[in-house]
């Protein structure tokens, strides 16, 4: 029958529904927090040669958990999401 996908009927409305969330959804508590930002943005200012590898192992070095991916992100935006 024409009009269907499988066993349900094709439904452009539902089909818009599902689309991707958000890139900043609150979901999930803010882990990286401020204090974590601002000290990577400073980390990130007095050594500039230091790539986010180079930050994420000092901050574990100090205890802060913090992913790799996250210490990139914080150094490359104004504003922690």
């Amino acid at each position: 029958m024409p009009g269907q996908v499988g066993d349900l009927p094709h439904d452009t409305g539902k089909l818009l529904m599902w689309r991707r969330p958000p890139a900043c959804v609150a979901d999930r508590p803010n882990e990286t927090g401020i204090f974590s930002h601002l000290l990577i943005r400073k980390m990130s200012r007095e050594n500039p040669l230091w790539g986010a590898s180079r930050i994420h192992g000092e901050l574990l070095k100090l205890g802060i958990d913090i992913g790799e991916t996250s210490v990139s992100l914080s150094r490359s935006t104004s504003s922690p999401c």
